[in-house]
């Protein structure tokens, strides 16, 4: 009897604990945050590095691009409120105005003129150059108007316009830190994080992206300017 009462006393000892337990094994993540706990840690948080399948999709809440594919695999507008192809080489990106990144700089032709021509130049290293070479130029004649060029008539054209835009004059990545540049989507890192930040001692990968609304993010749904809708 007196073996019996103590493993029961053992047992409400054990379910006592738990919760306490429980939460030393996962910190209660801050409010307005979602936490993110990944396999591996993403190889890079610049997008002009990211190739993995981990980094590509932290991307995708972080940044955005000039087009992206709706659930119909159709190209629609993402920071391009109206797209024109003037000729079989050419195509003309109208940007939505009043998009901020988030450290509160307007998103202008020159950051999309700017992330383009540091991917394409020869000695940046970027594992994307080689999908761009389809890619002749990037042209931003005003402020809100970016012209792609391409080497020849190019019918997936739109597909060049899917790279994640960064702020004009980002450095490159250093190795060492894998400083995160600010992003335009509508999610943003809770604090500029470094590659290491993303290891949690456990040996998972653990991240906190801030989920409050942004300010500054023009509406989605806008019509291209050959009707189709964006």
């Amino acid at each position: 009897m007196f073996r019996s009462s103590g493993n029961l006393a053992h047992l409400l000892l054990t379910v006592a604990l738990m919760p306490g337990l429980a939460a030393c094994a996962r910190p209660a993540k801050p409010a307005g945050f979602i936490q993110v706990d990944i396999d591996t840690s993403p190889t890079s948080t610049d997008p002009r590095y990211a190739t993995d399948a981990i980094s590509s999709r932290i991307d995708e809440l972080v940044f955005d691009s000039l087009v992206k594919v709706d659930r119909n695999l159709n190209f629609v507008g993402d920071l391009a409120e109206s797209i024109e192809r003037p000729s079989a080489t050419t195509v003309t990106f109208h940007l939505r105005r009043g998009i901020r990144f988030s450290d509160g700089a307007e998103l202008t032709s020159r950051d999309v003129k700017f992330t383009y021509d540091s991917i394409l130049a020869p000695d940046s290293q970027s594992a994307k150059r080689g999908g761009l070479r389809e890619l002749a130029a990037v042209d931003a004649p005003d402020p809100f108007t970016v012209t792609m060029t391409t080497r020849d008539p190019y019918a997936p054209a739109l597909e060049l316009a899917m790279e994640a835009i960064v702020p004009a004059d980002t450095p490159r990545p250093a190795r060492a830190t894998g400083a995160a540049p600010p992003g335009s989507g509508r999610r943003t890192f809770a604090q500029r994080p470094r590659i290491a930040q993303w290891r949690s001692p456990n040996g998972r990968s653990t991240g906190l992206i801030r989920c409050s609304p942004r300010t500054g993010r023009a509406p989605t749904g806008a019509s291209s300017r050959d009707g189709r809708p964006n």
